[in-house]
């Protein structure tokens, strides 16, 4: 009985995670659909754009500045693909949000 409440548990806290994802994607006009065209098909170019969005995401100046990011992400070097700056921004939103859940899980790979 504790175990499938736990789970539950869980399983409700991702959802949440989701929907309040959802939300913020789609300030930036993005939905998750989205993400499947956006996301770099080759490993080290997903690598590249993790590691990318993850240090985007550790400088709380330039996540306040979300919706500059294009500017922003044109100072890293070296020059990340035009396709996947929407794809970065979403990662940068999951790496500075509370997303423990969704974060765990999409890190599984």
């Amino acid at each position: 009985m504790l175990r499938q409440m736990l789970t539950r548990t869980r399983k409700d806290a991702l959802m949440n995670e989701i929907q309040q994802y959802k939300s913020l994607l789609a300030q930036y006009n993005m939905t998750f659909n989205d993400l499947v065209d956006l996301c770099p098909r080759d490993q080290q170019a997903r690598e590249y754009a993790k590691r990318m969005a993850k240090s985007i995401a550790s400088h709380p100046k330039i996540v306040i500045h979300l919706q500059n990011i294009h500017q922003e992400l044109k100072e890293y070097e070296p020059p990340i693909d035009q396709r996947y700056h929407r794809y970065v921004i979403a990662l940068v939103i999951l790496y500075s949000g509370e997303f423990k859940h969704l974060y765990r899980y999409l890190n599984q790979d």
